[in-house]
Formats: C-alpha cells, structure tokens, sequence
C-alpha cells in the first residue's frame, strides 16, 4: 500500500491535526464505440442537461465517488437530437456494439501510475485529508519547525502541505495553529505514521 497505517489514537484538547497524502484515480479510455453489457451500478439518459447527464466530468465524479465503480460510460449524440446518457459499472467483462451511437466511450478507472503519449509516468494530482486529530505521529520525521511566529515551513497549513507534496518521501503532515499556546505554530512532515501519542501543546500563554 501506498500509505502507512496508523494505531495507538488518544484524544486531548490540541488543535493540531495530521493530513494524509491520497490521490484520486484517474481514467482511460477502455472501449469505444462499444457498451458493457453488465448491469449499470447509476444510469441516466436523455436530452436535458442535468444530473449525471450535465457532462463527462460529472459522470466520472459518479464513479470516482463510489468505491464500487471500476467504469463508466458516456456518450453524446448532437444528430437529429442532443441524447445523452451516463452509466456506472461495477464490472464490464464483456461488451457489445453500441449501435445507437459509434462515438460512445467505455472509461476504465486506474488508480496505479499513468503514462503519457511520450511514454513518461506521472501521478495523479495530490490532495490530502484529515487522518488524525490531536496526535503526533512516532516516527518517520522529515521535518519538524514550531514555534510562535509564522515562519519557515509553519509560515501557514498551505506551506507545510506543500513542504510535504514537493518531498517524495512525505506520506503525512502535521499542521496546528492554537491561539493561546506556546508555540502557536507546528508543522512537522513524515514518511510514515504507524503509532501516534497525544499531542502535547505546552503552557497555555491565556
């Protein structure tokens, strides 16, 4: 797996708080001119703009938000009338013609590594969401900055992430920004984050 695991959670009464790297999968083309012959998982069709039939892009959101869907299909027709229709699968093993339109794309989701026409691999976007609350992680530290002024890589939580997405190595970050403590700011990035212990704010400053 991508990313480490996390155990030994113990609340306090810290505003800090770790993020973890993830990347939404990506999609490519899987048929064309072709349909799954699976029963959908969502399907809308029709003339009208709206819904899952507003375009692509809210099509494969459909499918990026159900862990269930590996596919999707879309297709546009503009002759003699708009007709649209958007489908999600679970599987597509096997296929048809799609008669109805030649134009109509199968898209597969992959979340592994892509390649681009040149053949150079790239990774999906990174974005992060919250993995623990008033924890600090044991081990796997990269970089480490705290303190009361807003410096450095702790200058603001935009900072410290993108001290982490421009790390390889960095799978974690810790940001916290508490009125009223020592120490006011802390960013911290790591590896890996396989135990935690409570966050520790120091003397209260109010």
């Amino acid at each position: 797996s991508l990313f480490e695991t996390c155990t030994d959670l113990v609340a306090s009464s810290s505003a800090a708080a770790v993020y973890r790297r993830e990347a939404p999968p990506r999609y490519s083309a899987h048929l064309e001119g072709r349909r799954c012959k699976a029963s959908p998982l969502l399907q809308a069709a029709g003339e009208e703009a709206d819904g899952l039939l507003l375009g692509r892009a809210v099509c494969e959101a459909a499918c990026t938000a159900d862990e269930a869907c590996a596919f999707y299909a879309w297709e546009e027709d503009r002759h003699p009338r708009r007709h649209r229709r958007c489908a999600t699968y679970a599987l597509c093993d096997a296929s048809a013609p799609n008669h109805r339109n030649s134009s109509a794309t199968v898209y597969r989701k992959d979340v592994d590594l892509q390649q681009d026409d040149a053949g150079v691999s790239y990774q999906s976007p990174i974005y992060y969401t919250m993995f623990l609350a008033d924890q600090y992680c044991e081990n796997g530290l990269l970089q480490h900055s705290r303190g009361d002024a807003p410096e450095g890589i702790r200058s603001s939580r935009s900072v410290c992430e993108a001290a982490c997405t421009i790390d390889a190595q960095c799978k974690f970050y810790l940001w916290k920004d508490e009125k009223g403590t020592s120490n006011r700011y802390h960013c911290a990035t790591f590896s890996s984050c396989n135990s935690s212990h409570a966050y520790v704010d120091g003397a209260r400053t109010s």
